[in-house]
């Protein structure tokens, strides 16, 4: 039978922004979400208007699998929120390939695939939204987060081409990029194998971290912008949560590499 809520899907509901985002369309009692991800979310089971699909997100075979049961059941994905992703801190000499392929898959071609998979129904229905989660990452050059920072940038290319690609078919495609956070993330984040402890470059940069991190958003901050975009079915470019991240993005267009590289370790990223 059809679900005539319309239906959000959304990845890496298990902790952080997902879990936050999922309770509050849930919330609302006008939605039907959908939990793409390794393990479910024990609150969540509480809500009516709520299912999960187990699913490795490095698995891609899975992915094409999964969106088609998904519309077969509810004959309609109104919204697609691809949320999940990990970092490995490293620097781009001391990542594995093993570690930078792992990177790629869960940040890159996971939530890339999932789209595309999902707007193979979009169009059929001729409506939809893509809402991808990206970081501050792609904005900064930020050491020990290269490879973080190249598959969130890859997902915001791609994203922002295919929102060319698709424009007049009523399918939006909006990125969010939050900065700092206070999730699990950071604390989940893994070191790469060949990680030293005593390099200087990890030391500086995890005391820049600590400091960036002093100003933080929430993952209820995060999770009610998505909610406007989610309500309001606008589509952005880019939005960011706070002004510090905006203004980030406004001085690295408008200054020289090396002047917008010197004001982050001063200003944003100081010591």
């Amino acid at each position: 039978m059809e679900n005539k809520k319309n239906v959000i899907v959304i990845t890496g509901i298990s902790s952080g922004i997902g879990e936050t985002l999922a309770k509050k369309v849930l919330d609302t009692g006008l939605y039907h979400v959908v939990g793409i991800g390794r393990s479910d979310n024990k609150d969540l089971l509480t809500f009516e208007n709520y299912d999960f699909y187990e699913m490795d997100l490095c698995e891609h075979r899975m992915i094409s699998e999964v969106v088609e049961k998904i519309f077969r059941k509810h004959r309609h994905i109104d919204v697609l929120v691809n949320n999940a992703g990990f970092g490995y801190i490293g620097t781009v000499d001391d990542i594995n390939e093993h570690e930078i392929r792992k990177q790629m898959e869960v940040n890159f071609f996971a939530p890339l695939l999932l789209s595309k998979e999902t707007l193979i129904y979009m169009k059929k229905q001729e409506s939809g939204h893509i809402i991808s989660i990206s970081s501050i990452a792609t904005v900064v050059n930020t050491p020990t987060l290269g490879i973080y920072a190249a598959s969130k940038s890859a997902l915001k290319k791609t994203m922002d081409i295919l929102r060319n690609e698709v424009k007049g078919g009523n399918i939006k495609i909006s990125m969010v990029s939050p900065g700092a956070v206070k999730t699990g993330f950071g604390k989940n984040m893994k070191k790469c194998k060949e990680f030293n402890n005593t390099s200087n470059i990890y030391e500086e940069w995890a005391r820049r971290f600590k400091n960036y991190f002093k100003l933080y958003n929430t993952s209820d901050e995060v999770a009610k912008e998505v909610m406007r975009l989610i309500s309001n079915e606008k589509e952005f470019t880019n939005k960011y949560i706070s002004t510090r991240e905006l203004l980030m993005d406004l001085l690295n267009r408008m200054l020289p590499t090396t002047a917008f590289e010197y004001l982050v370790r001063k200003v944003f990223y100081p010591l």
